[in-house]
């Protein structure tokens, strides 16, 4: 299925790393999130898009900040397949395809696949940012 939050296999670090952002609209729990300015996020839905982490909660748009999670293993969805040990960028909302040489100088990348995994399937991904 499209467009499926990030689910948590094992946090890593100290509980996922998670790093505390402003936050001024509605972002679901497991959403892909990017980064703007100052010090901002919002959900990621396009390529080429500097990527901060996964929200570590629900936000309904009232609250003015939010956790990502930085350092875990999750399951992510891929519309095209991935193998195993590719780099792994934002292509979309909440999906993730293997990077390009734009994406590593975006800061677009993910993490890196776990696991190979076909087109429209889920897989574990390394997310660390």
């Amino acid at each position: 299925m499209a467009n499926e939050p990030a689910v948590i296999i094992e946090l890593l670090g100290n509980a996922g790393d998670p790093i505390r952002y402003t936050c001024a609209t509605a972002i679901p729990k497991g959403t892909i999130v990017k980064l703007t300015s100052p010090r901002t996020v919002a959900a990621s839905s396009a390529d080429d898009e500097p990527i901060a982490g996964i929200a570590a909660m629900e936000s309904d748009g009232t609250e003015t900040s939010i956790s990502v999670y930085t350092n875990g293993i999750f399951d992510l969805y891929t519309a095209d397949g991935v193998a195993v040990g590719a780099i792994l960028a934002i292509d979309a909302l909440n999906d993730v395809d293997e990077a390009d040489a734009n994406d590593l100088l975006q800061g677009s990348v993910v993490g890196q696949a776990l696991e190979t995994g076909g087109a429209g399937s889920t897989n574990a991904v390394r997310v660390l940012k």
